[in-house]
């Protein structure tokens, strides 16, 4: 069989549309990122849906680009286009995308507060409440929902009914002053727990303090003994 020029020409158009048809494209590179939204404000515990879009030089969406979102640790969380907050304060989300080049970042203003408070609870540290004996209080609260939020991230506001007989300051130390009944309060957004003392008379009137050690060097560890004494009167009588 003789190809006539005609039928050459259309030949060769052919084959050179598929070879390039096989050649394997070349993958745009990412110019830009678009978040959507722009900017997050939610609280810990929602979740939320957060686009992240790859474009290429004229704007275009790059389908199949990759993109990754993250940040602090413990701050959020992020898949499948969706970020879930877990912890209150104000962040930097860092989104990725990146193909067939370097990774183009974008970062996205996050901030996250908590949920309304809806239980509180005071802990104090063990032992009985003394005259001229401190002891130390925290609170644990729960916010609505019922997830615990961490005492760091939670103002308290101390109270006592009776300074006079327990005070008690910004940190939640509370002091005996004298024998009888207090209540002390913790607040905060609203909530309110109360712990109520009876402060009774310090059995303890002296402390001696002893070293262990026969001599001691520069350098060396001290270890001291410290002994509670109660003082007893004695009482001498005589005749006339």
């Amino acid at each position: 069989m003789r190809l006539t020029p005609l039928f050459l020409g259309a030949t060769v158009v052919s084959l050179a549309v598929a070879a390039r048809a096989q050649q394997p494209q070349a993958t745009p590179q990412v110019s830009k990122i678009v978040a959507t939204p722009e900017a997050i404000r939610m609280k810990a515990g929602d979740t939320v849906d957060l686009k992240i879009t790859a474009l290429d030089a004229q704007g275009n969406a790059i389908p199949g680009a990759q993109v990754m979102v993250f940040g602090p640790m413990g701050a959020f969380a992020w898949n499948a286009g969706r970020i879930t907050a877990m912890k209150a304060g104000r962040y930097e989300a860092m989104a990725a995308a990146f193909a067939g080049g370097q990774p183009v970042m974008l970062q996205i203003p996050l901030t996250i507060t908590w949920p309304a408070l809806s239980k509180l609870a005071i802990v104090p540290d063990s032992g009985r409440l003394y005259t001229d004996v401190t002891l130390g209080h925290r609170v644990k609260g729960w916010n609505v929902g019922g997830t615990e939020r961490p005492a760091a991230d939670i103002a308290v506001t101390w109270r006592s009914s009776s300074p006079s007989v327990a005070s008690v300051d910004r940190f939640g130390n509370v002091t005996g002053i004298k024998p009888g009944t207090a209540t002390i309060s913790a607040q905060s957004e609203g909530v309110s727990s109360d712990l109520r003392y009876t402060v009774a008379p310090n059995p303890v009137s002296k402390i001696d303090i002893g070293i262990k050690e026969d001599a001691i060097h520069t350098g060396d560890v001290v270890h001291l003994l410290a002994t509670a004494r109660r003082v007893w009167h004695r009482w001498t009588w005589s005749r006339r």
